[in-house]
C-alpha cells in the first residue's frame, strides 16, 4: 500500500496524519504537530514525494486520543481492574510486540489528562504525539494491522480515573511543534561570547537561524548525497529564546536540544562562565529543555540493554511512592499496598523484617587467573608504589586465531582506512555478510561458519541504504543485530542515547557476553561512538586499551571504519585519524584508495599488520547488484574482488602523490602517443605538414608531442632549415628519396614549419 491508501482510512475517521519515515516509526518533518492533516491535497503531495512513507496518526486536543500500551493484553487488564468494559473503538495492533494502540475520540475529560506516562505500562498520546497507523510497515516487515475496525468511541470518564491513577502527566512540549522554540535566555546572556566560548561557527544568519560550519557532535558538516550539506545543523536565536536543532538523523545531535546542546558542549569545553538560561538553576533549566526522548519500545533494541546487571538492585526496582523493592517484570512503578491505596493515602514505610525482599547480588565478575607477584615495593610519604610483574613461565600460551586468515585476526582491532568514496562501507558490508552468511572469503576459507554480528552504522539510513547493501552483499539478515541506541531506564522515566565507548563500555561487554554467537563488532564509522575526543590521546587511550581488553576476553573481532586526517607528508599509519593511540591500538589496518590511473579500479592495501608474515593486498571494483527493496528491483552497491596486489598504502600513496605532482602531464603524454602513432601509420613514416596544428586541434600540445616522441621512436632531423620528425626504423629510406631535395626547399613544409 502507498502512504495514500495507509492514510485515508485514518483520515476517514477524523485523524490527522503525518508522513513517517519508510520501515521506522520518525517524523522527519519540521514542525510536524502544525503539519498534521486530513487534507487530500496535502496527502497526495506527500504520497507523490515518496509513496513508500509511512503513516503517523496525530492525537490533538480537538480530534482523538490514543492509549498506547506496552504490554500485550493491557485492555483486559485495565478492564479487571476497573470493573468496566472498553467500548467499541478502533484499535490497531502494533508491528513489534504486538501491543495495541486503541483510538478515541477526544472529550473533556481526556483534555485535562493531557499527555501521560506509566512506564512499562503505556502512555497516553493526546496532545500533539502520534503513533505508527495501521498498514505502516517497520524495517523488519512486520505491519502494523488493525484489530476492531469500528467507528470511535469517546474517551470514558472511567478510564480517565484509571489513567490518572496509574500515571504521571507529562510537563514538555511535544516535538518541536510549538510556536516558541528553545528556551528563554537570561537578560545577561551574551550570544557572542556564547559562541566563542564553545568554538561555534556558522556560515549564515537568516532571520534568527545561524547555519552551523560544522555539527557540534559531528565535529564536520553533514553530507547528503556525497555533498556537505550545511543546512542539517542550525542554532535558533532571536534575542529572547535559543534552541538547537540537528536535522542529520544519523547524527548523535538529531533529536538533541539546546540543553543537551549545552551538557555536550560543557563537557568537552568546561563550564560556560556567563549567564545562558533565564533561571538561576541552570540544572533546572538544562532538564526542563532537555531532549524530548521518544517512547523505545522492548523490540527497538538490538540486545539486552538495560542498567539493571550492573546495580545492586538487578531484577528489582523502587517503589515509588514508599521506596520498597518491587520485581523489575511488574507492570506498575508501585508495589501492591501502595497500588491499592493511590487515590489520597499517605505512601507507607519501606517493607521491613522477612518479609521484604533482599537486594539480589550483583553479577559476578568471571574469575580470572592471577599469576603476578610484586618484584619490588616502596614508599614516598604516605604512598605504596608496587612493580608488579608475572614470570614468563606462568603464562599461559595461546594460539593466535583469524578471522579472515592472514589479514583479520579473531579478538582484535582491525581499522578500514582511507579517504572518501573509495569503498571502505561497501567493503565492509561485504565483510559483514560473509561472517553472518559462512560464505568465504575472496582469497581464503571460512573456517567458522555462520556466526553473529553487531553492526553499527552512523551516517547512513538502515531501510534505505544499510539492510539493502547487506541483500546485495549475501548477507544473512537474521545474524545480523543493528545497533541503534542506548536506552536508559530509571524509576519514572526512560531516555535514549547513542551509544558511547566513554560512558558504556560495560553495556558492550555484558552485550557480548550474553550474546557468545557475535564474532564480529563493526562500526561504520567510529568516529561517532568515542564519546570522547579521538584527537586527545589522554582521553582515548583509557578507550582504546579496554576495548583491546574486551576483544581479547570475548574473541571478538572489532572492525571500523576510519577517516583519514588531511596531512600529507606522513606514512598512511599515521594518516589514520586520531591520537597516536588510535592506530596504536589496532593490529591490523587495511588502507582503500582508488587506483590514481584507473579510478575504476580500487585496493586494499596493507597499512598495518603486526601478527601476519603475508603483506600482500586485494584490487576489487564498486559494482551495482539490484535488491527487492518494497517490491521494487533497486541498485546497491556490492564489490568485486579482482585478486592480490602487491603494492603497500604507502606504495600506492607515493605513486599517487607522483602521478598528482605531475599534474595529469602524463594522461596528456599518452594521447599525444596514440595521436603520432595513428598519424605515422598513414604515410611512409616521415611527417611534418600541420603536424603541430592538427595536434592542437585535438587539445593535445607542443610539449606533449615533443615529450611523447621517444617513446615512439621517432628522430628529428633539420633539413633545408626546417625540422622533419621521422620514424627512426625510416631514416635511410627518407633520406635516399627523390624528393630530398624538394623537402629541403621547403615545398611540402607548412609556413609554420616543424
Amino acid at each position: 500500500m502507498s502512504f495514500k491508501d495507509i492514510a485515508r482510512p485514518l483520515v476517514d475517521h477524523g485523524i490527522k496524519v503525518i508522513p513517517v519515515q519508510p520501515g521506522e516509526k520518525r517524523c522527519l518533518l519540521p514542525k510536524w504537530p502544525l503539519r498534521a492533516t486530513t487534507d487530500a491535497v496535502q496527502i497526495e503531495a506527500w504520497d507523490r514525494e515518496n509513496p513508500h512513507f509511512n503513516v503517523g496518526a496525530v492525537g490533538t486536543p480537538d480530534t482523538i486520543v490514543i492509549l498506547d500500551c506496552d504490554i500485550v493484553g493491557l485492555r483486559e487488564k485495565i478492564e479487571r481492574e476497573s470493573g468496566h468494559k472498553i467500548p467499541g473503538t478502533l484499535v490497531v495492533r502494533s508491528a513489534g510486540k504486538g501491543a495495541e494502540h486503541i483510538y478515541f475520540r477526544q472529550t473533556d475529560r481526556s483534555r485535562a489528562l493531557g499527555n501521560r506516562s506509566s512506564m512499562g505500562l503505556y502512555d497516553l498520546q493526546s496532545d500533539n504525539k502520534y503513533v505508527v497507523g495501521a498498514g505502516s510497515k517497520l524495517g523488519n516487515g512486520r505491519e502494523y494491522t488493525v484489530v476492531d475496525d469500528s467507528a470511535l468511541a469517546d474517551f470514558p470518564d472511567w478510564l480517565g480515573d484509571w489513567v490518572e491513577r496509574t500515571s504521571v502527566k507529562e510537563t514538555r512540549a511535544a516535538g518541536g511543534g510549538g510556536d516558541e522554540i528553545g528556551a528563554p535566555v537570561h537578560e545577561d546572556f551574551d550570544f557572542e561570547l556564547f559562541c566563542a566560548g564553545f568554538d561555534l561557527h556558522f556560515i549564515n544568519e537568516k532571520a534568527g537561524k545561524h547555519i552551523f560550519e560544522r555539527c557540534p557532535y559531528k565535529d564536520d558538516y553533514h553530507t547528503s548525497d556525497g555533498r556537505p550539506d550545511y543546512q542539517a545543523t542550525v542554532l535558533f536565536f532571536d534575542g529572547q529564546r535559543i534552541g538547537f536543532s540537528c536535522l542529520a538523523t544519523s547524527c548523535e545531535g538529531h533529536g538533541k536540544t539546546i540543553g543537551d546542546l549545552v551538557k555536550f558542549l560543557s563537557r568537552k569545553y568546561g563550564p560556560y562562565g556567563g549567564p545562558i538560561f533565564a533561571e538561576d538553576n541552570i540544572e533546572n533549566q538544562l532538564e526542563d529543555f532537555g531532549a524530548e526522548m521518544a517512547d523505545v519500545r522492548e523490540e527497538d533494541v538490538p540486545f539486552e540493554q538495560q542498567e539493571q546487571p550492573f546495580s545492586k538492585t538487578a531484577g528489582t526496582r523502587p517503589c515509588k511512592m514508599c521506596g520498597s523493592h518491587i520485581d523489575s517484570s511488574r507492570l506498575t512503578d508501585t508495589c501492591n499496598s501502595c497500588f491499592k491505596n493511590v487515590e489520597g493515602e499517605e505512601p507507607r514505610a519501606a517493607e521491613s523484617g522477612p518479609a521484604a525482599r533482599p537486594e539480589p547480588e550483583p553479577e559476578p565478575e568471571p574469575k580470572q587467573e592471577d599469576n603476578s607477584h610484586v618484584l619490588a615495593e616502596g614508599r614516598i610519604d604516605d604512598v605504596v608504589y608496587s612493580l608488579v610483574t608475572i614470570r614468563a613461565d606462568q603464562v599461559r600460551t595461546e594460539k593466535l586465531e583469524w578471522m579472515w586468515p592472514d589479514r583479520i585476526p579473531l579478538g582484535k582491532i582491525t581499522y578500514f582506512s582511507g579517504k572518501p568514496d573509495c569503498g571502505k562501507s561497501v567493503t565492509l558490508t561485504d565483510v559483514v555478510a560473509r561472517v553472518s552468511s559462512g560464505h568465504e572469503f575472496p582469497d581464503a576459507p571460512n573456517p567458522w561458519g555462520e556466526r553473529k554480528v553487531l553492526l553499527g552504522v552512523s551516517e547512513d539510513g538502515l531501510g534505505d541504504t544499510v539492510v539493502p547493501r547487506l541483500l546485495a552483499a549475501g548477507a544473512k539478515l537474521e545474524n545480523i543485530e543493528l545497533l541503534q541506541l542506548v536506552r536508559v531506564t530509571k524509576t519514572a522515566s526512560k531516555k535514549q542515547r547513542q551509544f558511547a565507548f566513554k560512558s558504556d563500555m560495560k553495556l558492550l561487554r555484558h552485550a557480548l557476553r550474553k550474546n557468545p554467537d557475535i564474532m564480529l563488532v563493526a562500526l561504520d564509522p567510529i568516529t561517532g561512538y568515542w564519546g570522547a575526543d579521538s584527537n586527545k590521546d589522554k582521553e582515548v587511550r583509557p578507550i582504546v586499551d579496554e576495548l583491546s581488553k574486551i576483544c581479547d576476553e570475548q574473541r571478538v573481532t572489532l572492525i571500523a571504519v576510519m577517516h583519514q586526517n588531511k596531512r600529507s607528508d606522513v606514512s598512511a599509519v599515521q594518516k589514520v585519524l586520531g591520537a597516536s593511540s588510535v592506530a596504536g591500538s589496532a593490529r591490523t589496518v587495511w588502507g582503500f584508495s582508488r587506483d590514481p590511473e584507473d579510478r575504476e579500479l580500487c585496493h586494499m592495501s596493507l597499512v598495518k599488520n603486526n601478527l601476519s608474515a603475508k603483506r600482500t593486498g586485494l584490487d576489487y571494483r564498486l559494482m551495482s547488484k539490484k535488491v527487492d527493496v518494497g517490491g521494487e528491483m533497486i541498485a546497491h552497491a556490492t564489490v568485486e574482488w579482482l585478486g592480490e596486489n602487491e603494492l603497500n598504502a604507502d606504495d600506492l600513496a607515493a605513486k599517487e602523490k607522483e602521478i598528482a605532482k605531475d599534474g595529469g602531464r602524463q594522461k596528456e603524454k599518452d594521447k599525444a602517443a596514440e595521436f603520432l602513432a595513428a598519424r605515422f601509420a598513414e604515410l611512409p613514416g616521415w611527417q611534418c605538414v600541420g603536424l603541430y596544428r592538427d595536434a592542437e586541434a585535438e587539445g593535445i600540445s607542443v610539449d606533449a608531442l615533443k615529450r611523447a616522441k621517444p617513446g615512439l621512436r621517432i628522430v628529428s632531423k633539420r633539413v633545408g632549415g626546417h625540422w622533419w620528425w621521422v620514424l627512426e626504423s625510416k631514416m635511410a629510406e627518407w633520406l635516399r628519396g627523390e624528393d630530398v631535395a624538394a623537402k629541403a626547399a621547403g615545398v611540402a613544409v607548412d609556413n609554420e614549419a616543424i
